[in-house]
């Protein structure tokens, strides 16, 4: 009637990547998806400016955790 254990867990497995990856991975998700959004709105060069300081913010995060 099959291989039917009664009674049988399966192994827990091992997730892939620390928490932290994928904190950063969403944190910088996020803010390109803000980026994005608000570059419909803003003016071209405001963008520019404030796409170059989230690069820098979101560089010196990653860095530093």
């Amino acid at each position: 009637m099959g291989n039917k254990q009664y009674g049988y867990c399966k192994p827990n497995r091992k997730r892939c990547g620390k928490k932290s990856d994928i904190k950063g991975l969403a944190f910088i998700m996020i803010v390109f998806g803000t980026v994005s959004i608000c570059a419909f709105f803003f003016p071209v060069r405001f963008w520019i400016v404030l796409l170059s300081c989230l690069l820098v913010y979101c560089g010196y995060k990653m860095h530093s955790s």
